[in-house]
């Protein structure tokens, strides 16, 4: 079985770091459901009899303007369809990428809470995070589109802004704070999305890969073979282990040393069906009837 890893401190905040992103990328979009500070008008002209000047703030609820130092709120009810479509979906795609972006940060903190986790699991925060953000980045453009579906595509009014004025009159918009922060959002959710999909592939990488244990899954395995209960005992001295076995000895010629008596024949050992293999280099084991042990032939010893 594979030993859990060990995390420390350093790896734990670094796992928890995609939350902290995820948190900020929240407060920015609450922030611009908030206000009213997505895009900016401002006009002004002179005539004889004096000047006038306007400004608007739009934001995904209401305008805010402000005619000759008089202010005044309204929300959008008397936008045609397409306006009021585009606005309603910028609404939608921010609620939406909220949303994923919550559950990017929760399903983040839940896998850094287990050891381990499927594969579909430790994909998930990715996906949210990744997914949240393309859709907080969708709202911006939606939003162009009503602004210039509002004012039937005047010159003038562009993604980033412009200025432009003649005979007296100025006229300049732009985007605002809040039309910044769902980039910002989105940035902060791919970093996230990032991380997480670095850390999960680490952690793949990482993980050791698991070995049979022989001892535990074969029976006998690892153990010295069980001998016969009676051996003959030989006079001569027996060959050590882990040598080959010795070729039969001649017969002894007539000597002044006194001959032994040949050892009573011994009942053949019942040989294993199958032979351990060697754990010294892994190769098959040779049974030796003599001994009634295992003999590797490429370590040439006795298992």
């Amino acid at each position: 079985m594979a030993p859990a890893p060990v995390t420390g401190g350093g790896s734990k905040m670094k796992s928890l770091l995609p939350v902290i992103l995820g948190i900020v990328a929240i407060v920015f979009v609450v922030v611009t459901l908030g206000t009213t500070a997505w895009y900016n008008v401002n006009s002004s002209f002179s005539y004889s009899g004096g000047s006038y000047s306007y400004s608007s703030s739009l934001g995904l609820f209401s305008e805010c303007a402000t005619s000759n130092g008089v202010s005044a709120c309204a929300g959008y009810t008397n936008l045609n369809g397409s306006a009021g479509s585009l606005i309603l979906g910028t609404i939608a795609v921010t609620i939406l990428g909220l949303v994923f972006v919550i559950l990017g940060i929760v399903f983040t903190f839940i896998g850094s809470k287990r050891q381990a986790a499927g594969k579909m699991m430790s994909m998930l925060p990715f996906i949210f995070f990744l997914v949240g953000g393309i859709m907080i980045l969708l709202g911006p453009f939606l939003f162009m589109g009503a602004i210039d579906n509002v004012f039937n595509g005047q010159s003038g009014f562009s993604f980033f802004g412009s200025s432009t004025s003649a005979s007296g009159a100025s006229v300049s918009n732009g985007p605002g704070i809040d039309w910044y922060l769902p980039f910002g959002s989105f940035a902060l959710c791919l970093v996230a999305a990032l991380m997480l999909f670095m850390a999960r592939k680490k952690a793949a990488s990482a993980t050791p890969a698991v070995t049979p244990d022989y001892t535990q899954t074969q029976a006998g395995y690892g153990q010295s073979p069980a001998y016969p209960a009676a051996q003959p005992a030989y006079p001569s001295a027996q060959p050590a282990y882990g040598q080959p076995p010795m070729a039969p000895t001649p017969a002894y010629t007539p000597s002044p040393q006194p001959t032994y008596a040949s050892p009573a024949p011994m009942a053949p050992a019942a040989q294993p069906g199958a032979a351990p293999v060697c754990r010294t280099c892994g190769q098959p084991t040779t049974y030796i009837a003599q001994y009634s042990r295992y003999y590797c032939q490429n370590c040439r010893q006795y298992v």
